[in-house]
This record gives structure tokens, sequence and C-alpha cells, in this order.
């Protein structure tokens, strides 16, 4: 007896027994989703293929993505692979993709699930890092777009899964013997710095009998992302704020009210990683009804991220302007005399460690009735180290008396250059490079540890009735723990021990010139020696410099229940057109309990722990349609209402309030989730067979967000000392404060559609018949309304890109060489909220990747960003405005790969 399918499916591409295949269009697309994965495929044709099936059986809004092999996903990172499906964008940090938007919303509005639970993460909010996790160790990546309601709910925009090879699918004959094994061993070289680096995977599954299968996998990989580039950290308006009444004489109007760079600086950003992967599966099929099974994933990534920047303070009093060109509203050029150069370096030392466990057991009680269990845990712990190391020029830089005024009244030109502003010292005596015109100005440290444990236990039931009906009942309890804690610490130059000063930027081996390669008329900036910083400067700090900030601190438990019921059923219209749906409905009720600190910020107030309780029950309905109009043609429709949860720092309890100006701001345990209301509809044409499986489709979708987060501020009054914090023996007594808090907003909404042909060339003559090629388009639009008419969101969602594009063109000969170019492209989009907002703007970036089969070995060669594409941002939507310029440079990865 056979497990049922619909409840427990396994689908794999490790499961190709090529037993028969088909040229007959009719029975090809009429076969199940197991017969279709057991059609022999071989190279990028095959996952393809797979790919196309896959999608073509689902009764939802799916995509799937399948390894080649053991050690060969499509791309050596996830995120890479999953952008090239419609509707999915990719952001990426230093040029390696890391998170992802579905269908216009950012990373916080996806549920990843790894190994069939939701994986801790190590950073304090939900967003999921893909980075983290070695593409080798997995086989296949499932995004269900649309919703039902077995699936967990937490993904607004899209439930993701994650899964690695099972044993149990290793076929057994003569030459394995139920054996499979590979081991890679790459080199990633790194153009910016000419460094490479080692990557190499090993993973083994051993299959007995179809009995017994264990699966091993271990991958390690050492990495450099490096970016060089010219910053501003942002613009401000007027530039009239930053310069003291007597030095705004003769300015006119335009000049005062224009807008102004907010330190500009030239940047290496440079992170040194090494992660160690590992994956580990055991199965038993107890009988032909029951099987059992358990995985395991560890993964640990340590990183030394490195920010060397030279800037120059354009933030306080800026002192007197001479030479100003203002052009659109904008200062494109001029000189100010109380400008501070300086040279810091910023040290993030991180070590990300997530453990996971998964039980599961499945099988069927007779037949009608069949059965799923899990029990799951995942640990994430990020241990964060943050130390900035401090120096600025001073007036004893330019041969004038030290006055002590680390400001350093130098006088700067700056200069608008399209898109970057550049900056050159007005002092004859001052130089950006020189060593000896830099003093010691303070060292920032701040230490933190994030913790995210998670546990879960599911049960599932599935009972099949007549005419190929089921009903599926289920579970699901879940208890999720996030916590954080930070200690800070800073000294400045006047709190040495004992008095004295620190040494100054010249002190032996403490600085020294580094090749800058990024956009701008600089060849050279100032790198600070970090550890011999900390030799020269920690035995001179207070022994109490380091203090706990609990403001940063905080705990929240969020427990979660979860029941559902869900039919599915087959059936025919017009007689013989095949019709496919589920619909059902999720019942899920949260219960949280957020713990922080109420502060006084003005001083003498003693700090209050707190902890807000808050719940709420909603309720999920969805549907689910496919007609397959023809063997060929299919149509889909979806309606259902998914949810995401608020940011856990949101949820944070903390207040800061200060009594001298009566105004604060805090984070509000009670917020609720993001919901909304769901609508997809897609048609599908399917055409040719077996290993030319093509596809042309277009999907619509349209999501009404029922209540995005949005900042409020509004009196409250305070009355006791556990409200507001306080010292002495008499209260403050009662006061009206201005809060600002992350409240539930108005109504946004996000429609797109979706348009994706993917074929192989196999109609053209030799050699061109091996040819191949993936095309979709995105096209998103966003709506939404805010309490500040002048909310950037109103405009476009963060992460949402109007339009997207991906291009791939492939070509395999045999099973011997395949070769691919892979083209990607998105629109501008917001990438962070700030006042003002910062955009990052379009950027397309073609990646090359090529492989050659000897016997068992496998030959690869790729090159990623082989353009070597660059990065542009900028404040306000406004390109005049810009905020970051530089480049990720090329990467290229070669090596060779083994297997059994």
């Amino acid at each position: 007896m056979m497990i049922s399918a619909v409840l427990l499916g396994t689908s794999s591409v490790y499961a190709q027994t090529p037993e028969q295949t088909t040229e007959d269009p009719e029975d090809f697309f009429s076969m199940s989703l197991e017969e279709l994965l057991k059609v022999e495929v071989i190279g990028i044709r095959g996952v393809i293929t797979h790919s196309v099936l896959a999608k073509r059986s689902a009764v939802g809004v799916t995509d799937t993505i399948f390894a080649e092999d053991f050690n060969k996903f499509p791309d050596l990172n996830i995120a890479e692979s999953i952008q090239r499906i419609p509707g999915i964008t990719l952001n990426r940090n230093r040029g390696e993709g890391d998170q992802i938007n579905i269908r216009g919303l950012s990373p916080e509005f996806t549920r990843v699930e790894v190994l069939g639970m939701t994986s801790s993460t190590s950073q304090t909010n939900r967003d999921f890092r893909f980075d983290l996790f070695p593409s080798e160790l997995f086989n296949e990546v499932v995004i269900h777009k649309s919703a039902s309601a077995d699936l967990t709910e937490g993904g607004l925009a899209a439930l993701l899964q994650m899964d690695t090879p099972k044993p149990l699918n290793v076929k057994i004959d003569e030459q394995n013997n139920g054996l499979k094994a590979s081991v890679s061993l790459l080199g990633l070289y790194t153009e910016l710095t000419e460094n490479t680096k080692p990557r190499t995977a090993l993973q083994v599954a051993k299959n007995w009998h179809n009995k017994v299968g264990v699966a091993f996998g271990l991958a390690y990989a050492g990495s450099e992302n490096v970016s060089h580039r010219a910053d501003t950290s942002n613009w401000n308006q007027p530039m009239s704020a930053r310069m003291a009444a007597a030095d705004r004489a003769g300015l006119t109007a335009e000049q005062l009210t224009a807008w102004l760079p907010r330190t500009p600086r030239y940047v290496v950003d440079d992170s040194q990683r090494e992660r160690l992967g590992s994956t580990f599966t055991f199965q038993y099929q107890l009988s032909d009804e029951m099987a059992l099974s358990y995985d395991a994933l560890y993964v640990n990534l340590k990183e030394d991220h490195q920010l060397i920047k030279n800037d120059v303070e354009v933030e306080s009093n800026i002192g007197v302007a001479t030479q100003l060109v203002v052009e659109d509203g904008i200062v494109t050029a001029g000189t100010f005399n109380k400008i501070a150069p300086r040279v810091t370096n910023e040290l993030f030392a991180a070590e990300d460690e997530i453990t996971q466990h998964v039980l599961g057991l499945k099988g069927e009680l007779n037949s009608n009735w069949a059965f799923k269990t899990q029990l799951a845990y995942s640990a994430a712990k990020q241990q964060l180290n943050r130390a900035l190391h401090g120096f600025s020029a001073t007036q004893s830089s330019i041969g004038n008396s030290d006055s002590g005024d680390l400001g350093g009244d130098i006088a700067i030109n700056l200069q608008h250059m399209g898109k970057l502003v550049h900056f050159t010292p007005a002092e004859a005596n001052f130089s950006f490079n020189d060593i000896n015109d830099y003093e010691y100005l303070v060292y920032i440290f701040a230490d933190s540890i994030n913790k995210d444990n998670n546990w879960s236990a599911r049960f599932d039931l599935e009972y099949s009735l007549q005419n190929q009906t089921t009903l599926e009942f289920g579970v699901r309890y879940a208890e999720r723990t996030k916590s954080r804690t930070e200690a800070r610490g800073s000294v400045g130059a006047g709190d040495r021990v004992g008095g004295g000063s620190f040494p100054d930027l010249n002190a032996a081996g403490l600085a020294s010139l580094i090749d800058y390669k990024g956009p701008g008329p600089v060849n050279q900036i100032i790198r600070v020696n970090l550890h011999q910083s900390d030799l020269l400067m920690r035995p001179l700090f207070p022994d109490n410099f380091m203090q706990p900030h609990p403001m940063s601190s905080f705990e929240v438990d969020e427990q979660t229940l979860a029941a559902y019921l869900k039919a599915n059923f087959e059936s025919q219209i017009f007689d013989d057109l095949p019709l496919f749906g589920n619909a059902g409905l999720r019942v899920v009720r949260t219960t949280s309990a957020a713990s922080g600190t109420i502060e006084d910020t003005s001083g003498g107030a003693s700090n209050m722990p707190t902890t807000i309780d808050n719940d709420y029950t909603k309720l999920l309905p969805s549907f689910n349609l496919k007609l397959d109009a023809t063997q060929d043609l299919v149509f889909r429709t979806a309606f259902y209402r998914t949810l995401a949860r608020p940011s856990l720092t949101d949820m944070s309890p903390a207040v800061r309030v200060d009594l001298g100006t009566q105004v604060g701001s805090a984070g509000n345990p009670e917020i609720q989730p993001f919901t909304a209301w769901n609508a997809d509809l897609a048609a599908e044409w399917y055409f040719g067979v077996a290993e030319d499986a093509g596809l042309a489709s277009i999907t619509l979708s349209y999501k009404d967000i029922e209540s995005l987060v949005e900042n409020i501020t509004e009196d409250v009054t305070l009355i006791t000392c556990p409200q507001i914090g306080c010292s002495g023996t008499t209260p403050p007594g009662p006061r009206v404060f201005q809060i600002t808090r992350p409240v539930n907003g108005n109504k946004a909404s996000v429609a797109s559609i979706e348009l994706a042909l993917q074929s192989n060339f196999s109609f053209l003559p030799a050699p061109f018949n091996n040819l191949g090629g993936i095309l979709n388009y995105t096209s998103t639009d966003s709506s939404a309304s805010f309490t500040d008419v002048d909310d950037v969101r109103s405009i476009q969602l963060p992460g949402l890109s109007r339009n997207s594009l991906n291009a791939v063109l492939y070509y395999q000969h045999n099973d011997d060489f395949e070769a691919r170019l892979a083209y990607a492209w998105r629109d501008k989009y917001i990438r962070e909220l700030r006042n003002p907002a910062m955009w990052r703007d379009a950027y397309a970036q073609l990646d090359f990747s090529a492989s050659y089969n000897y016997g068992q070995f496998s030959f690869q060669f790729e090159v990623l960003n082989l353009t070597d594409s660059q990065v542009f941002e900028f404040a306000d939507n406004n390109p005049a405005l810009p905020t970051r310029y530089g480049n990720w440079g090329r990467k290229f990865v070669f090596g060779v790969r083994y297997s059994l």
C-alpha cells in the first residue's frame, strides 16, 4: 500500500528511474508528479523540465527550483536562483544576494521553511538570510505564491520551502548498489582584492534496499565580499540649519534653503567570511505504510566586516560658505571653513550559529486514513562585536596652535560630480592622505547577543472519500523566543586613564594607505590597523567603559496555535474538462509577551523593566482551482487571506522619554499583524514533451493589505515612577509627553502581472538545437495612504521595483558540456526609510557559468557580475542627490566536482 501522495508527497530529482519515457503529450501531461519525476533528464535541461512539470501538476500558484545533482544547485547562492522566478527580485549586500522580495513586498513578508519547519534567524527581525545557507546542501526550493489551509501562516507575500536530498530517493542498481556521493573543490577569486578563497563540499547518500537511508552533507566556504564606493550618509535641507547666524550673512534665500550633502566619504567595505554547514538525514521505512525520518542542520558563519572610511563631517556648524554654486536647489560646489576631515574604521566581528532538528513520522492507517506528524526545534545565535576607531584633523594639522577643537575648523572644497560628491582640502598645509594630519577622536564599542529559539509540533490527517475527494485536518503549535542583549561604551580624547592624551594616527604601525578602486578622483585612502590600535589604546581605557544598554535589549516570547480543515477535489466540467481544487480554512491564535526597559534619558532616573502581553485570533480562508482546458492549456485561480507578523523591534515595550523636553519614543507590543486578501489568476500553455517541455504563462496578482505599520506622534500622560523612571522620594507627578510609536495604519494594495516563457530550441538546426532560453518580466505597482501625507510609501512601498526582467540563455551538448548566461534586471526601489528615503537605482547583472564532464569528473567555471555592474543610490527619489556610488567587482569560480 503506497503512502498518500497528496498528504505525504515526496518529490525529488534524485528519484530518476527511467522506467519509461513518453512522446505522447496526452500521456506525458496526465502523469502524476511522482511519475513525472521518474522521467530521466540530464543537466540544465533536466532541472528546467522538472520545474515545468512540477508547476503543471500543482493546484495552486507555485514555482519550483531543482538541483542538477549533488553539490550542483543552479547558483552558488540560493537567492540568486530564486530571483530568476517571475515576481521575485533580489536584495544585494556587497554584491551577494542575501534577501528576496516577492510580488513587490519586502523580505519580512515572506516566510521561509527549512527541512519542513520555520528556521530560526540570528538577526533581531524576522527576515531570512539566504547567504547563511550553503546551496550545495540543498536540492529543492518550492515557492508557494498562493496559500492553502495546510500551509503554515506567516508569509503574506509567499511561503518558501527549502529541502535537502533524501537517501531513499537514490536509485539502486548494479553499479552503485544504492550509494551516491559527490565531492567538489572550488576556488573563488575576487577581482577587487585579487584573493582566492576555497569552497568545498561533500555529500553522501546510501539507500539500503529502499528500507533504510542515510545522507550526510558538509560544505565549507571562504569568501570575500568587497565594495569600493563613494557615499554621503544623506542630504539635508535647508543648508542654513548647519550654519551659525553670523555665517549666513551675504547668502541668498536660494542658497540658504539648498540641499547640502551630509558626510561625503570614500569607503572600502570589506567582509571576510568563513562558513561551515552540514546536514544529516535518516529515513526508515517501517513498513509499506509507515515511514520515519530525522533531519538535522548546522550552520556556522564567522565574519570580519571592516568599513574603512575617509570622510568630511558636514553635519553641524559648517562655518562660512564661499564660492557657493546652487543648481536646482542643490549645492553643487562651495568652500566651507569649519569642516572636520576624519579617518574611521569600523569592525563588525560576528559569529552566527544555527542548529535545527526535525523528527517526522508519516503513514497510512488504512485505505482511507493517512497521517503525518512532526516535532521540530531550531536555535540561532549571533554574537556581534562592533568597534569604531576614529581620528580627526585639527588646527595643528595646518600649522596653527592646537585649540583642542576636534571639530577641525579645516577649510574644505565640496564638488558635486553627478553620482558622487568629491572633497578636497582648501588648506595648503593639509592632505587627506597624510597620517601626520590626524589626531585621536573617539573609540565606540557595542557588543550584542541575539538569540532565537523556536520549536513546533504538528499533526495532520487525511481522509480519502469517493470520487477522488480528500479531506485534510491538522493542528500546529509553535513557541518562539527572540532576545537581544547589548552593552556599549565610548572613550573620547579626554577619557584616558590617568589623564594625558592618546597616540596620534602617526604612531608606529597604526595606519597605512590602501588602494581605492571605486569611482571618483581618488586612488588611495587611509586604513587604521585595528590590531595595533587595540594594543595601543585598550590599556588606556577606563575599566568600566563598557556598560549594559537596556534600551537596546529586549525579549519577545510568541506562541501560536493553528488548526485547519481543507478539502481537495477532482471533477470534470463540460463533460470532459478536468477540474482540480482545494478549499479550506485555517484558524490561528497568537499570544505574545514583550519584555524590555522603560528609560528616562534626562539623567538621574532608574530604568524599569516591563512586560506587556498581546493576543489575537485570525481566520485565513483559502480557495485554489485549476482547470485543464486542454492537455496543453491550464487556467488557475486562487483567492485567500494571508498574514505577516510585525517585526520584533516594533513589538519592543521600551519607552525613551526626556523629562526636559517631554518628548519620547516607544515600541508597541500591542501592534497587530499585517493581513491581506489576495487574488490570483493565471493562464499557462505547456508545449513539447519529456526533456523538451516548455511553458508560456501569464499571472495576475492582487493584494489588499489591511494594516501597514506607520509611526505616529501622540500625547500620552505618564504618571508614576515605573512608567517613566524617576529618582528621589517625590514622583514627578502626571506629565503629558509627545510619544512617537508604530501603529497599524491604513490600507495598501499591490498589483502585479507576471509574464514567462521558457523553451528548449530543439526546433533549430544543429548545433543550435542544443540551445534553450528562459524569459520573464514582472510589472508591479502599489498604492497606500498614510496619516503623514508626505510618507514616501504612498508613492511606492519599500523593496518594490515597478519592473523586473530575467533572461537566461543556455546550451547543453548531451551530458558532457553545458553553459549558461543569466541576466537579471530590476527597476529602482526604496532601499531604506530615512528622512529623506534612500533609493537604489535600477540594477542589472550578467552571470556566466559552464561545466564540462569527463567520466565522473565535472570541471566548472563561473563569472559573477560579468559586465562589472555598479550600484547607485540617491535620496528623496532624486538622482541629483547621490548617496552611494560604487562597484562590487567581478568574481571568478573555478574547480572540479567528482561524483559516484
